[in-house]
């Protein structure tokens, strides 16, 4: 856990952190309210990875890290994309929309509380660009093989009643 040692060292990353808890809940409430999916969901998925990305978001705007965006090292996006596939029932816009809605959130907090250099904006407009590519790659990955087993077992399934009538006709 980072956050302490983030927010002992202040700055912009602090900022991040101070606020986690009001970000998490702005996305869950907005969330809520724009998905019809998210409204039947349990608050710890439809938070998912969230908390965990804003660490890592925080460490990508800390100097001296090595990290360039947030999901750099990390495979929180692909966690994310993964589980909305196989959890929930968004759609691909849907999870798209998540991270344009968190980058709305953070663009709120941020300009309430600090004023972000142009590097600074790089790395979160990075950061959320990066995770909706990794989740969106790792959304489809899930639907395909889902495809590609349902498409297996109907082929399997049909096979058997086919032979039988191919061996009636001939």
């Amino acid at each position: 856990d980072h956050d302490d040692a983030i927010l002992a060292a202040g700055g912009t990353p602090a900022t991040l952190i101070r606020n986690k808890e009001l970000i998490v809940t702005r996305f869950r409430d907005q969330l809520r309210e724009r998905f019809v999916a998210a409204r039947r969901e349990p608050g710890p998925i439809i938070i998912n990875t969230l908390p965990a990305f804003i660490t890592r978001l925080a460490l990508a705007l800390s100097p001296d890290t090595g990290i360039g965006f947030a999901s750099e090292y990390s495979n929180l996006a692909l966690a994310h994309g993964n589980e909305r596939a196989r959890l929930t029932g968004y759609s691909l816009s849907e999870l798209v929309h998540e991270y344009e809605i968190l980058r709305e959130i953070l663009m709120d907090v941020f300009a309430r509380e600090t004023r972000l250099t142009h590097d600074e904006w790089k790395v979160v407009h990075r950061s959320i660009d990066e995770a909706i590519a990794e989740a969106a790659a790792a959304f489809v990955e899930v639907h395909q093989n889902f495809r590609d087993l349902f498409t297996a077992a109907l082929s399997h399934d049909f096979r058997g009643p086919l032979s039988n009538s191919m061996n009636y006709l001939e």
